[in-house]
């Protein structure tokens, strides 16, 4: 319709895009009350909006604008009967919580299920997992969805990693590694950790920084892998144990890599019959930990 929408409205499935569609459905082509639409937050004011409205009404592509809308509500409201049902098998099962509650932690709308989720999975797995950065409610759901309320069924994190299908690769042929890439797997788990990682970019938190100097020195594609593989070791570990995360802050890992690099520097100048004598003292951020 050479509408550009998309243009004035950060969401064109948000209150003015949708308010705005339903009345060209409706039938109104005036870009100016079309504009008189717009939501008080909307940061575009009315003028700059219905310069973007100007187009062509022609019959046939309303009648797909108003097939596209109503199959789009059609489908929201299958989704709403879906968060409803997943609301009251949530409710059924016991607690395992010992009374413990955290405050639940603010996710996006896109996130949004239509009921807090975030106290019932963590009265049904005894810990919080959404404490995790990165980790929603959706996320917690998919793990509840194909693990259940326990991970005893494998001995340790690196097993549980391995079925993942998010550890590295260990093609060795006469000695010789051939290659790390992971293994081929199609894990619903898996792909929500990988969606976790990649929202961790611009997050000031250990996880968040540890992504960032991954993404520099191996791309985007491997720092994200190795960043749900540490997503799965920490929610192993937090289903097993049942202890709460512990937020480390965005500089822990360079910390402790800056730590790792002097202490290497320190046997290799021992090695060699010198002795490194630093400007300040060195604190591993391990024995702050």
């Amino acid at each position: 319709m050479n509408l550009q929408l998309a243009n004035v409205v950060s969401d064109i499935l948000g209150d003015t895009g949708m308010a705005i569609i339903r009345a060209i459905c409706a039938g109104e082509k005036d870009s100016q009350k079309l504009a008189l639409l717009r939501n008080a937050r909307c940061k575009n004011p009315p003028e700059m909006i219905a310069k973007s409205l100007h187009g062509h009404y022609r019959a046939e592509v309303l009648f797909s604008l108003k097939q596209a809308v109503a199959s789009y509500e059609h489908y929201q409201k299958q989704i709403e009967e879906c968060n409803r049902e997943i609301q009251r098998l949530t409710d059924r099962f016991s607690d395992s919580s010992d009374g413990e509650s955290s405050g639940s932690k603010r996710e996006a709308k896109r996130n949004n299920i239509g009921f807090d989720a975030q106290p019932r999975l963590t009265r049904m797995l005894g810990v919080n997992l959404t404490e995790i950065p990165g980790v929603s409610s959706l996320t917690v759901l998919t793990i509840v969805s194909e693990l259940g309320f326990s991970v005893d069924k494998w001995r340790n994190s690196k097993a549980f990693a391995s079925w993942l299908g998010l550890c590295p690769g260990t093609k060795i042929s006469g000695g010789k590694r051939l290659g790390g890439h992971t293994k081929s797997c199609k894990n619903k788990i898996a792909e929500a950790l990988r969606l976790a990682a990649s929202a961790l970019h611009r997050s000031q938190t250990a996880l968040g920084g540890y992504l960032r100097r991954l993404k520099a020195r191996l791309g985007p594609a491997k720092a994200i892998t190795a960043v749900a593989h540490k997503l799965a070791v920490i929610i192993y570990t937090m289903m097993k144990t049942k202890q709460g995360y512990k937020e480390m802050g965005a500089g822990y890992y360079d910390e402790l890599h800056r730590a790792r690099a002097v202490k290497n520097l320190e046997k290799f100048a021992k090695r060699l019959g010198f002795e490194v004598t630093p400007k300040q003292p060195v604190t591993s951020p391990c024995a702050s930990a």
